[in-house]
């Protein structure tokens, strides 16, 4: 999955951090800082990750973003003798069941100029492309606000 955000290098960046500085808009102490302009991000793990402008008003005005990367589902089995229950089914069977997204290491992410569509599945393909649009308009307000 990919996430890409355009913005005036000098005038502004984009800073990886963690929950309670997201939620604070704390410039102070990134996981991680990007300045070029156009920086496009590839999550390799699944989980929560929180970005904020490193302008800390711009970030008090909402320019930050919360990207939750969800892990694979398992397929479904069709022949569960469990069918119609609500609750899941047990782990031995690991039919439909799956895990909850772990939270990221520091360094989880790997950025690159270009996205690589090889590595994507179909699942992928199709969250990349809801967390790109979101980049794009937060990006596009990032810019702007320049």
């Amino acid at each position: 999955m990919h996430a890409a955000f355009t913005y005036q290098p000098g005038s502004d960046s984009v800073l990886i951090v963690d929950k309670k500085a997201y939620d604070a808009c704390d410039t102070g102490s990134p996981v991680d800082t990007f300045s070029d302009g156009n920086t496009v991000f590839t999550f390799t793990v699944s989980g929560p990750f929180y970005f904020i402008s490193g302008n800390k008003d711009n970030c008090n005005r909402g320019e930050k973003l919360v990207v939750v990367v969800m892990g694979p589902r398992a397929a479904t089995n069709g022949t569960s003798t469990h069918a119609g229950a609500l609750s899941p089914s047990p782990a031995a069977d690991n039919g439909g069941q799956f895990s909850p997204p772990s939270p990221p290491p520091p360094f989880g992410i790997n950025i690159s100029p270009t996205g690589n569509p090889d590595q994507q599945n179909a699942a992928a393909g199709k969250a990349a492309g809801i967390a790109g649009t979101a980049a794009l308009i937060i990006g596009t307000m990032l810019y702007s606000l320049v």
